[in-house]
């Protein structure tokens, strides 16, 4: 290199490999820190690039931090926790794919929130609230309508219960006024009945009495023709 030592111009190129390396994942510990240069110019292009070496790498451990936490989520959402997640990534690319997964978990966590809310409030025989699917398709707006399905089954089957039961009612009541009319209206039969056989047993006995009048008047007459 023009106007640079030899043994600079070395070291230099071997400081650019070694950054380069590191950077594309080749290498994973920088030994030049302490280098040293005889020209001010050379050292300050060593210690820039040491000082941009140490923000990638410091970026990328943030980056892989981050995935780390990001692959961590999926596990616990495998196991069924759903939470919103508040990954920062630094890398351009990291950063997208965090921004997206934090939305992601963000308004999936949103969605089982009210779903749960609102079966809770269902077991409160409350089936008035619904669910808005918004913009949800696939599997989640399924999900959703089904929750909503359920409430206007329910909500059907109550009242058709409920009027039911008020139709049932209606039919006992006339029931019970049937049974005491029928009840009333035996009671009267079974009083005239009494009088009846009270009569008849009257008539007998004034037809016995007037029997044994008419048997007493021919004895007599008899003796009497003797």
């Amino acid at each position: 290199m023009f106007g640079i030592k030899s043994t600079d111009a070395q070291l230099l190129e071997e400081i650019m490999h070694e950054v380069l390396d590191i950077v594309e994942g080749k290498r994973n510990r920088y030994r030049y820190e302490k280098a040293t240069f005889s020209d001010r110019k050379v050292q300050h292009i060593a210690d820039t690039a040491y000082l941009r070496l140490q923000a990638i790498t410091e970026a990328k451990q943030k980056d892989m931090l981050a995935m780390g936490e990001l692959i961590l989520a999926l596990d616990q959402m495998k196991s069924g926790v759903f939470s919103p997640t508040h990954i920062e990534g630094y890398g351009s690319e990291v950063s997208v794919i965090s921004n997206s997964f934090n939305a992601f978990t963000l308004l999936l966590s949103q969605q089982f929130t009210q779903i749960v809310q609102t079966l809770h409030t269902y077991a409160s025989n409350d089936f008035t609230p619904t669910i808005d699917k918004g913009n949800q398709r696939g599997e989640m707006a399924a999900l959703i309508e089904g929750v909503n399905n359920l409430a206007r089954e329910i909500t059907t089957m109550l009242s058709t219960n409920l009027q039911n039961g008020l139709n049932l009612r209606s039919e006992a009541s006339f029931l019970k006024q049937a049974m005491e009319s029928l009840s009333t209206a035996s009671n009267q039969q079974a009083a005239s009945l009494e009088e009846t056989a009270a009569a008849m047993e009257e008539m007998t006995s004034n037809v016995q009495q007037n029997a044994q009048k008419a048997n007493d008047m021919a004895s007599m007459a008899a003796q009497t023709d003797a």
